[in-house]
């Protein structure tokens, strides 16, 4: 398991970091989730 999250603000260092081991991780056989949106009723 891979976690992914950044805290805000300049985010171009998280960017090209995911855009560089997505692809390798996926190769792999890793799959990407993403946690469901709550809904406000």
């Amino acid at each position: 398991m891979v976690l992914s999250h950044d805290a805000g603000g300049d985010q171009t260092q998280s960017v090209k970091a995911l855009r560089e081991y997505l692809p390798h991780l996926l190769d792999s056989g890793y799959h990407a989730t993403l946690p469901r949106r709550r809904t406000t009723t």
